[in-house]
């Protein structure tokens, strides 16, 4: 078994250790004792967050080691993680490096306006678009495909209650986190603003 260091808030160590020894056991390293794992439902695997859990910078590195052996077991190209870390966002509002209409896509136009740092350890980029998104759509900012909204059509709105909570996940290569926490105050004001009887 692999000896991650322990933190005060880190990745839940039994479904750690049970995914490490799933996956072992896949590649031939150790004995199998369940069903082996393979690439596509290895990443849909998440851990929980606990008190005096797994470092997570140290299991991320290692889960980014078995994602590109079992592809190789599997005899396929591994995913960028890159590329997976916007697809879903991407399906959503647009490509935002493609050509034509979706070129202009709100991904884009999100991304263009804000230029977040991106940090070692930082928040969930693809986490962060897709609020700050529903938080153009709640101002009628933007609509997906770059149409100005309007407020006859339904649309993930978010109220001031729920962005005031909100929380993202830190991950490596992460949007820098005291810019989007400062960019979520100026939102949060807009909202305030509308929904206490501002502009509709």
């Amino acid at each position: 078994m692999l000896d991650f260091s322990i933190v005060i808030r880190g990745y839940d160590r039994p479904q750690v250790d049970a995914l490490v020894a799933q996956v072992e056991g896949t590649l031939g390293r150790a004995p199998l004792t369940g069903a082996p794992i393979d690439l596509k439902r290895f990443g849909w695997v998440e851990f929980d967050i606990v008190l005096r859990g797994y470092d997570r910078f140290e299991v991320d590195g290692v889960m980014r080691r078995y994602r590109r052996e079992l592809a190789e077991h599997e005899g396929v190209e591994p995913d960028e993680p890159e590329a997976l870390a916007d697809s879903g966002l991407s399906l959503l509002l647009g490509d935002p490096d493609g050509e034509g209409p979706g070129h202009y896509s709100l991904l884009a136009q999100i991304r263009q306006q804000h230029d977040f740092t991106i940090r070692l350890r930082g928040y969930d980029r693809r986490e962060v678009d897709s609020v700050i998104g529903r938080i153009w759509a709640t101002l009628g900012r933007s609509a997906v495909g770059g149409e100005p909204a309007t407020g006859d059509e339904p649309g993930p709105v978010i109220t001031r209650e729920e962005l005031n909570r909100m929380q993202f996940t830190v991950v490596v290569r992460g949007y820098d986190r005291r810019e989007v926490d400062h960019a979520l105050g100026l939102y949060l004001r807009e909202l305030l603003d509308l929904q206490d009887g501002g502009p509709s």
